[in-house]
């Protein structure tokens, strides 16, 4: 995971700027579009450095923490907190956008997100 992180800050993202983070989504998303330059080409490299970014973003800024997720499905690394319980699979909320096309979502996700988890630690306090 260290070395998704040190590529995110290659292509100058900081995963503590979500704004940042949501750019890079939308960019990529428009470079692997129909008659863009990585057309047909296996964009989950891509999804899993973007989802690896927004998870990182939701542990530093939320206090979650990464953890590997099992169900009867198999096993995904997610990030888990607690109270409420809370677990997201962030590769997953990227991939699930990116097949269908949207964009601009990545900030707005972050914040409910964020705001989510403060509300159940509210109660839970």
């Amino acid at each position: 995971m260290s070395a998704t992180l040190v590529a995110l800050g290659d292509l100058g993202v900081d995963v503590a700027d979500v704004e940042q983070l949501g750019a890079l989504y939308d960019s990529q998303l428009g470079e692997w579009g129909v008659g863009g330059e990585h057309f047909g080409l296996d964009p989950n490299p891509t999804i899993n450095l973007i989802g690896i970014g927004l998870g990182e973003h939701l542990v530093r800024r939320c206090g979650l923490r990464w953890v590997v997720a099992t169900d009867e499905q198999g096993a995904e690394i997610a990030v888990h907190g607690a109270p409420g319980d809370v677990l997201i699979y962030p590769t997953n909320v990227v991939a699930k956008r990116w097949v269908a096309r949207e964009r601009g979502f990545l900030p707005g996700f972050a914040d409910q997100i964020a705001q989510r988890v403060e509300e159940i630690r509210r109660a839970g306090s």
